[in-house]
């Protein structure tokens, strides 16, 4: 049995070593995994836009040793790439795998990138001159960009010659200029040139067709290859932090709460004013003010300057309009009446007020057309006319009366003057009652209401 068992084994471990070089040359022929989902982000945007893949990219350096500035731009390559020519199927790890070969991803003797991608200092691969192992490439530039006046030679992370540069050559960075020096400048202007000579890097035909264009070595190749499958591996990228909520606004009343670092105020007292803002107004004392603080009583007040005219052509301000307020019929007190009795003797005219009503104007019942204004006089009119004529015409009116002896009580009643307090009126309404009376005689109503006249 166990000599029965010698041939199996033999020919289980040729068919192991069948399958590893089957394997190695599977590996060898298929084009690098893509490695972890690059998120999307807004490439065209102005600016640097590379760096939205910040937070990506250093999930990437942390674990895989790439410097975050190389790993943002090998992303951003990618992404821009496959917008504009689908087709292509380039993925960064091919980029980062041709960044490590060429010049360690920026890093090559001791350069390093700056914030805004340019690696300084500039990295020079050696004079082209056709020595062993070298191609002969004689100067295509006058030393402009490689500064070798008489060979080329590679320029920047991801060493371009000169004459290639000039037509891939693309702003990766968004400042307009197309910079072998600069990472971003440089991965984008490496997607370009692999996609325009490999065609389709999904296939292995070509990815290896692109590649060999790049440098024309099989070495070159397989090391290429072997960088970019290690970073194909799974990386854990972290979801973004959500961003923080802005902080609710204090209640009515309530002041804010002092800044992380400020020691608190003591009670009572208010924090001092943001930069720009007025300060508080000073709190005066309320229990006592100085004398010398306040104005005497007897200061002269500055002279009111006179109003200037209005402009020609312009009416002046209406006058403050007059409030009218109506005589209460209580009348004016007895003292008020004495008074107004004794100014009627001398001859002189009653100052109370309506004296100046038309009915001292016009004696008699001579009414000129235009004492009243036209127009309709209803029924609702008249009659009020017809009541105040009746009230101060005739109950109130003085006059002589041969039936009612002087001091009587019909006679007070009738005489104003002899009337109590409260149920006087002044003579002008007995005057203007009688030009009522007058008036409406003169219409031919005789104190009945006839209608609109």
């Amino acid at each position: 049995m166990a000599a029965a068992s010698l041939p199996l084994a033999g020919a289980a471990a040729a068919s192991a070593e069948t399958l590893t070089d089957i394997a190695d040359a599977v590996l060898e022929a298929m084009p690098p995994a893509a490695g972890t989902y690059v998120p999307p982000i807004d490439h065209h945007a102005p600016g640097r836009t590379s760096e939205l893949l910040a937070d990506w990219a250093q999930a990437h350096t942390d674990a895989l040793g790439i410097p975050r500035p190389a790993m943002q731009a090998y992303g951003h390559a990618a992404l821009a790439t496959q917008a504009a020519n689908p087709g292509c199927n380039i993925n960064w790890t091919t980029l980062a795998g041709i960044g490590a070969i060429e010049s360690w991803h920026g890093t090559y003797e001791g350069a390093q990138i700056l914030e805004d991608g340019t690696v300084d200092p500039p990295i020079r691969g050696v004079k082209l001159d056709g020595r062993p192992g070298l191609a002969d490439i004689p100067d295509t530039d006058n030393g402009e960009l490689d500064g070798d006046p008489e060979h080329d030679r590679a320029m920047g992370p991801m060493q371009f010659i000169p004459e290639t540069w000039r037509l891939f050559g693309t702003d990766g960075n968004g400042n307009g200029i197309a910079d072998p020096d600069n990472i971003d400048d440089a991965a984008m202007s490496a997607a370009r040139y692999l996609c325009a000579a490999g065609g389709n890097l999904g296939t292995p035909e070509g990815w290896r067709k692109a590649i060999l264009a790049y440098n024309q070595s099989e070495d070159y190749l397989l090391d290429v290859r072997d960088a970019a499958w290690r970073y194909a591996a799974d990386v854990y990228v972290p979801e973004p932090a959500p961003p923080e909520p802005a902080p609710e606004p204090p209640a009515e009343g309530e002041l804010p709460p002092p800044a992380e670092g400020d020691a608190p105020l003591p009670e009572g007292q208010l924090p001092p004013p943001a930069e720009g803002e007025a300060p508080p107004p000073e709190e005066l004392p309320t229990d006592e003010l100085a004398a010398e603080e306040l104005p005497p009583v007897d200061a002269e007040l500055p002279p009111v300057e006179d109003e200037l005219p209005p402009p020609e052509g312009e009416l002046p301000p209406p006058a403050e309009e007059l409030v009218h307020h109506e005589q209460e019929l209580d009348g004016p007190a007895l003292h008020e009446f004495e008074a107004l009795n004794e100014r009627e003797e001398a001859d002189e005219r009653p100052a109370f007020p309506g004296d100046e009503f038309p009915g001292d104007e016009f004696p008699g019942d001579a009414f000129p057309e235009d004492a009243f204004p036209e127009g309709e006089i209803d029924d609702a009119d008249l009659e009020l006319l017809r009541q105040f004529a009746e009230q101060y015409g005739d109950e109130f009116a003085p006059h002589d009366d041969a039936e009612s002896e002087p001091g009587s009580e019909t006679d007070r009643d009738r005489h104003p003057a002899e009337r109590p307090a409260g149920q006087r009126v002044p003579d002008v309404l007995a005057k203007l009652a009688a030009q009522i009376w007058a008036f409406l005689a003169k219409l031919g109503i005789n104190g009945e209401p006839q209608g609109g006249a």
